[in-house]
């Protein structure tokens, strides 16, 4: 499997993961954008649809986030493998 897959699944499940389990940690990149964001704006005075396209950007920031994070370490892995 590609890097890129491999990350794109590990975003996928951290994030299912911030929603369903006990902890903040998997879904803090969004939660840190969601806080950032409700400092200018109050969520009652944002339309529905405003509401869903916020709701999906927040989805793609953690994934990608932890997409990132994931390909990262499989590239540091495999470097300090190469190296020894």
């Amino acid at each position: 499997m590609s890097r890129g897959f491999i990350g794109a699944l590990t975003g996928i499940v951290l994030t299912v993961l911030a929603w369903y389990g006990p902890w903040l940690w998997p879904g803090w990149p969004a939660v840190t954008v969601l806080d950032f964001v409700l400092g200018r704006f109050a969520p009652s005075e944002v339309s529905f649809g405003a509401k869903a396209v916020g709701m999906v950007a927040l989805i793609i920031i953690n994934v990608g986030f932890w997409g990132l994070v994931t390909r990262g370490a499989i590239w540091t892995f495999e470097r300090f493998r190469t190296l020894s």
